[in-house]
């Protein structure tokens, strides 16, 4: 993202308000929608920090993202099931462990990627700063579980779904992810 900025703007010392509109109008222009901008201007404001710069992060108003315009996309149950099916004929005994995880507990990626199994438990360390649970592992799942090796990055999990859907023969717009499933799951 720092990249992006300074070819935007150029590399400085400093960077003030004009500098950050410019690269919001740049995203803008490229597509990018404005939950994307916002996280892009909190790493921004991290920058900024770190460099010092002059005057501080400049205020920006923006608008303000409403429920109905961000894009949720979740399966239909029916669609799970061909997921599920599917994998255990092409898939690797890790992907059907994070696919066990997913559809089993309805994880985000952040907690299948951190998660720790030991003798038919497993321990998840939830996300936005939610208490670790501990669940027992469903007989159904175990001998998928055994398969399971922790990963150190979020994008590598991406990945994985990405390649799972592929390997089962589902094309989707990269909207869908693991959160799909748990969405699917709590519908």
């Amino acid at each position: 993202m720092a990249q992006r900025f300074e070819a935007c703007c150029g590399v400085k010392d400093s960077y003030h308000r004009a500098d950050v509109v410019k690269f919001v109008a740049e995203l803008r222009q490229g597509g990018m929608k404005q939950n994307s901008i916002n996280a892009r201007l909190k790493a921004l404001r991290l920058l900024c920090q770190i460099q010092n710069w002059d005057g501080g992060f400049p205020r920006l108003a923006m608008p303000k993202v409403k429920n109905s315009e961000v894009n949720r996309p979740s399966f239909m149950t029916d669609q799970v099931v061909h997921i599920i099916s599917g994998a255990r004929e092409v898939c690797s005994e890790r992907e059907l462990a994070f696919l066990a995880a997913a559809s089993a507990y309805g994880l985000r990626r952040e907690e299948i990627k951190t998660l720790e199994v030991c003798d038919g438990v497993v321990k998840i360390d939830t996300a936005k700063d939610g208490e670790v649970a501990f669940q027992i592992i469903p007989d159904v799942i175990k001998s998928y579980m055994m398969g399971y090796r922790a990963c150190k990055d979020v994008r590598y999990m991406t990945r994985v779904f990405q390649r799972v859907m592929s390997k089962v023969g589902m094309e989707l717009n990269r909207c869908y992810g693991w959160h799909s499933i748990r969405r699917a799951l709590a519908t």
